[in-house]
């Protein structure tokens, strides 16, 4: 099961010290919003999933909300992502994580006060086959790893703007400097 679990390599962002002009022209970046939350990966791989944090760490027990939509996935299925704290449709500080976090035993009132929830940013793997080698995140298309179901009832974080997507195609935005 060890190898059956593994998450892909993280590739998490660093600080960018020269000039912007070096990046390249700015319709070609692909930006991700950075959210105040623990980087992860979702595998569902078989009959399971597991829960990776960014320092390669299982970390199932202290998210048993996240289950059933991690199990809902379609199996061969692996996300990029950022694990929140969510209350009332936002993102709660992280501070409120740590509150949840440093705790050994996750009651049912911490549960309630400080939910999680997956903001899923990327797909690494669609129905068994790595697609990081050919497809960027944004391209591969949350839709196709999310089923039917669960995209239909909109219970994960992006449903509304993957739903704009699929009816009107991937905006363009220009992103820089004024």
């Amino acid at each position: 099961d060890a190898d059956l679990s593994r998450p892909y390599p993280f590739c998490l962002a660093h600080a960018f010290q020269g000039e912007l002009t070096e990046l390249g022209r700015p319709q070609e970046w692909l930006v991700e919003w950075k959210w105040d939350g623990i980087r992860a990966q979702v595998v569902r791989r078989q009959d399971h999933f597991w829960l990776w944090s960014r320092g390669e760490e299982l970390v199932n027990e202290r998210f048993p909300d996240l289950h059933a939509d991690a199990q809902g996935l379609s199996p061969g299925t692996v996300l990029d992502g950022e694990i929140v704290a969510w209350r009332e449709g936002q993102v709660l500080p992280f501070a409120e994580m740590q509150r949840r976090i440093g705790r050994k035993q996750l009651g049912p009132k911490i549960l309630n006060d400080v939910p999680a929830r997956f903001i899923a940013f990327g797909v690494l793997e669609d129905a068994g086959q790595d697609i990081t080698v050919d497809t960027d995140p944004a391209s591969a298309g949350l839709m196709w790893a999310i089923p039917k179901e669960i995209r239909a009832h909109g219970t994960f974080i992006g449903n509304d703007a993957l739903r704009g997507i699929v009816a009107n195609g991937p905006r363009r935005k220009r992103v820089g400097r004024d």
